[in-house]
This record gives C-alpha cells, sequence and structure tokens, in this order.
C-alpha cells in the first residue's frame, strides 16, 4: 500500500509494508508550502494545491507532471488553496481556499465549471458526498458547513452546531469511505470537538463537545466499519469513537502534536502525521507504540495523509489533454457473455432457490418497471434504497449493525421475477389470441373478395396487395412491441440484481464489520 503526504515545499509518496515504510520519491513542482496531497480514485493519480493557488496533477508511479492549473483571484492572499478532492470517478476535481469559495473543476478541460460562494472567511477542507457524489461539502473559518448541490449547483443548506457551544474554526471534514454510509460525514473544529452528520436529513448523529484539549485537527472515518472513528489533536491525543453507541472508545497519547491522520483500506493501519514533520504507523489490532516511523520534513509540519485507494477492476477512459488516462472510470462486468436472464437464474440457484418456472423463455411480454429511486436530497428527500434496513434498530433511532438474514429479500426478489414472467405469459397470450383473431378475420374477407369478384383480376390482385401491407404493418408493429417489452424486462432484471449485488454486499461487509470490532473494541 502506498501513502502520500504534503509537508512543506513537497509532496512525498511512501511504500508501507507490516514491516516498514519506504520513501519512493519526492514532488516539488508548486514552489510553494504544499497545502493538501490526494489520490484519486484508483491512486493513479496524485492531486497537490499550494498557498500560492497552484494545483498539479501528476502520475504517482512516476512523477511525471500532467498539468498545472492555478486559482483565480484578483489578491495573492485569496488565490490560497486549502484542500483538495476528487470526485468518486475522478473526472471532477473539488478545491476550497482563502476567497470563501469551493470549486468544481472539470478535469478534461481544466476549467471552472462550478463556483460556490459558501463564505465571507476561509474554507478549510471540502469533500464530495452521496453514492452518487451528488454533494460537495465544504467548511470554512465561520464554524458553517456548507452542502452544495452538483446538479443544480446551488448551496442546498447548511451544518451548523448549537449556539449554546459557541462558534468555532471548523478545521476538517471528510465523508465516509464505507460503500453504505457515503452520507456520513464527520467534522472537527478548533474548541476540540467532534461531531457525525447525515447528510440525507442533514441532523446531527453524534456529538462529541471538547474531546481533544485543544483545536482537533484531524479526522478519519472507518472503510470497513460504518461506527468507527479517529480523531487527533494538537493536544497530541488520537481518539477512537463507536458513532453509533456515541462513546469514546480509546485514545493514543503521542508527544508530538498531531496534524493529520489517515487510515488504510485495511481498517487496521493507521498513519499519524506530526506538526514536527513525522509520520507514525501504528497496527490498531492492539498495539499502543507505533509499528515504526520515519522524518518527512526538518522543519514543518506533515499537512495532510492519505492512503491510496485499493486496486479495483476498472479500465480508466477519459483522457487530461496530455494524453494520459486518468480521469474517469468505467467498471469491466465479471459476467461477460451471460444474458441478462442467465445472470439472474445463476445468481437465484446459487442461493439454493432454483430458477423460476418460465413457459414461454422466447415470448417476452410487456413489463411495467418502476425507474430507479432517485438520489438523495438534501434534507428534503429519501435516503437511496442500497442498504436495506436493518429489523434491528437501537433506541436512539440508528441502525444496529447486527449481521442480517438475506432470505427475505432473495426471496421478494424470486417472488417479483416470478410475477412478471406471469404477466409477461398471460400478455403474449393475450396478444396472440388477437393477432390470430385478426389474420383469420384477414383471410375470411380475402376468401370473400375473391369469390365476390374472381372474375376481374385487377380488384383479386388489389385485395391480395392491400392484406399483405396489413399484415406486414402488423408484423413490424408486433417486432417493434416486443423489443420494447424485451428492454423494459432487461431494465427490471438490472435493478433486481443491482439489489441481490447490494444484499450480498452488505451482509458481508456487516460481517466484516462485527469481526473488526470484536477484535479491535474491548468489551466494556
Amino acid at each position: 500500500m502506498f501513502l502520500c503526504c504534503a509537508a512543506g515545499l513537497v509532496t512525498k509518496t511512501f511504500e508501507v509494508t507490516s514491516e516498514t515504510i519506504t520513501h519512493q520519491r519526492t514532488l516539488s513542482l508548486l514552489n510553494a508550502d504544499v497545502s493538501c496531497a490526494r489520490y484519486n480514485h484508483n491512486g493513479r493519480i496524485l492531486a497537490s494545491s499550494s498557498v500560492e493557488g497552484g494545483i498539479c496533477l501528476n502520475v504517482a508511479s512516476s512523477g511525471e507532471l500532467l498539468s498545472r492549473f492555478f486559482n483565480p483571484g484578483e489578491a495573492p492572499a485569496n488565490r490560497r488553496v486549502n484542500a483538495v478532492q476528487f470526485s468518486s470517478g475522478s473526472r471532477f476535481l473539488a478545491s476550497g481556499g482563502n476567497d470563501g469559495c469551493v470549486r468544481l473543476w472539470d478535469l478534461k478541460t481544466q476549467e471552472t465549471m462550478q463556483t460556490y460562494n459558501i463564505s465571507a472567511s476561509v474554507v478549510t477542507s471540502v469533500a464530495f458526498s452521496g453514492y452518487k457524489d451528488e454533494f460537495i461539502v465544504g467548511g470554512s473559518a465561520s464554524g458553517a458547513i456548507s452542502v452544495c448541490d452538483v446538479q443544480t449547483a446551488e448551496t442546498a443548506g447548511f451544518l451548523t452546531v448549537d449556539p449554546a457551544h459557541g462558534v468555532h474554526k471548523v478545521m476538517t471534514i471528510q465523508a465516509s469511505p464505507h460503500p453504505y454510509a457515503r452520507h456520513t460525514l464527520g467534522s472537527t473544529y478548533s474548541d476540540g470537538s467532534v461531531r457525525v452528520w447525515d447528510l440525507s436529513t442533514g441532523q446531527l448523529k453524534a456529538e462529541f463537545v471538547r474531546q481533544h484539549e485543544a483545536p482537533a485537527t484531524s479526522l478519519t472515518l472507518s472503510p470497513v466499519s460504518k461506527v468507527l472513528l479517529a480523531t487527533g489533536g494538537l493536544d497530541g491525543r488520537v481518539i477512537f469513537y463507536d458513532t453509533l453507541q456515541r462513546k469514546k472508545l480509546r485514545s493514543l497519547d503521542l508527544e508530538q502534536p498531531v496534524s493529520s491522520l489517515a487510515l488504510c483500506a485495511d481498517g487496521k493501519t493507521l498513519a499519524v502525521g506530526t506538526t514536527t514533520g513525522e509520520i507514525l504507523v501504528y497496527d490498531l489490532r492492539g498495539a499502543i507504540t507505533p509499528l515504526f516511523s520515519t522524518l518527512v520534513h526538518e522543519t514543518s509540519g506533515v499537512h495532510s495523509l492519505q492512503f491510496s485507494p485499493p486496486p479495483s477492476d476498472v479500465v480508466t477512459t477519459g483522457v487530461i489533454p496530455e494524453g494520459v488516462p486518468v480521469v474517469s472510470a468505467e467498471h469491466v462486468s465479471p459476467c461477460k457473455g451471460e444474458t441478462l436472464q442467465e445472470i439472474a437464474v445463476r445468481k437465484l440457484e446459487a442461493l439454493g432457490m432454483g430458477s423460476p418456472t418460465r413457459k414461454h423463455e422466447d415470448k417476452p411480454g410487456l413489463v411495467h418497471s418502476s425507474p430507479p429511486s432517485s438520489p438523495t436530497r438534501f434534507a428534503t428527500r429519501i435516503a437511496e434504497p442500497s442498504e436495506p434496513a436493518s429489523p434491528q434498530s437501537h433506541s436512539n433511532g440508528f441502525a444496529t449493525p447486527t449481521q442480517s438474514s438475506p432470505s427475505r429479500p432473495f426471496a421478494n426478489a424470486r417472488s417479483e421475477l416470478a410475477t412478471v414472467q406471469g404477466s409477461m405469459d398471460e400478455r403474449w397470450q393475450s396478444k396472440s389470441s388477437a393477432v390470430s383473431s385478426l389474420l383469420s378475420a384477414l383471410s375470411r374477407r380475402l376468401s370473400e373478395q375473391t369469390s365476390d369478384a374472381f372474375s376481374p383480376s385487377k380488384q383479386i390482385n388489389f385485395g391480395k396487395s392491400k392484406l399483405r401491407a396489413e399484415v406486414q404493418r402488423l408484423r413490424e408493429e408486433m417486432e417493434l412491441r416486443r423489443q420494447e417489452e424485451i428492454d423494459q424486462l432487461s431494465t427490471l432484471l438490472e435493478n433486481l440484481m443491482d439489489r441481490f449485488d447490494a444484499i450480498v454486499e452488505e451482509n458481508r461487509s456487516l460481517r466484516e464489520e462485527n469481526e473488526w470490532l470484536k477484535s479491535h473494541v474491548p468489551a466494556s
């Protein structure tokens, strides 16, 4: 696994193993202090921002410069970029700076697509959130967190703290990397407080007031647990929380103030950056001392840390103007060559439920399938059904991360598929009867015309031509309707398979999460 960090005038990358941390390369192309460094979705591209407003994109493996562009602004102080973040497909880049604006960059054109003027103060941190990157979230020195709607290019709302706690600077924000918690956002504040938000409702999920005795400078959310959160502060402490139970789990005490945190995709490797320019690597499976450490910079702190994402089955399709394919992703289907019906039957058989009975596989009927649910909108719309609700709930209204049985959702999917097939059979039989009746009537009409006007051959030929044209028209209409029905059935089957995959993935994730919690969280 690889780790990137921003410190002083440079961006550095490291290879981290279970035994050591090895320096890979140093990038120093911005000629100014680097404020933030971030990997793209597949870890191939590295984005860096500077205090002078420059943003660089480099190939992570070689350090090759792909492009460089600058934050617009009249005064030099307003051009400073404090944070950058790739979208989930790496087509876009969000940035926030001293001018109080969050900008959305199109990496193909390297131009600003949208600008959100969210605050009169400095934007300290940015993040994409939502299952489809519906929101860009920006934290500001004014203490407010702005939620910007990407589709409407407007500010959807603000996440504000109870005035009783006072107004404090937002130090950093991060959206959860967990696949079923994409609307969860964590934030830290200059008074040492930590908060967790639900962006689908705009509500506060958990609050830990003044847990740090100094500004809480960093946080990281677990990619394998929906409830684990870690924060670091200038008091030299790293604190772990259970956001579901709303309690502190344990803490690590360091000799230096903490400036940045990063949790690896394995859920057990934690990197801690300090204000003295050092990186310490911990194994969360019980160790209270670092496995190893390295000095990144002698005179500057570690401003940001991030582990590269795990490898995934993606093929890059977009290109930056220089011709390097980096900016968008397309998933490769593991079932290439199979039809949708074959995939659905195979998955049902894998569950031991067998394939549903089909009387007329070659005669699809009309299927009315509802379109997929619309993306979640801030504070006004219902969350996406990507994560089925658990039958058990905690008293505070949040789902308890217990292992759920997939039998009911799978049975519902099978029942829905069988209902669709029954509807297909009925509608096909009805249409076949109607077509047969029409053809019989046409045949009788042809016979009558032939008997009534047998002598004039011109009338007979005219009648036959007219009937042939009518039959041809009916055939074309039937073929068109049949194709439309096949398309509708394919859409429905895709939706069913998506639901199947989501349920299987959720159960796997919940099992891993429960095992992880058992091994990492001491029984209280």
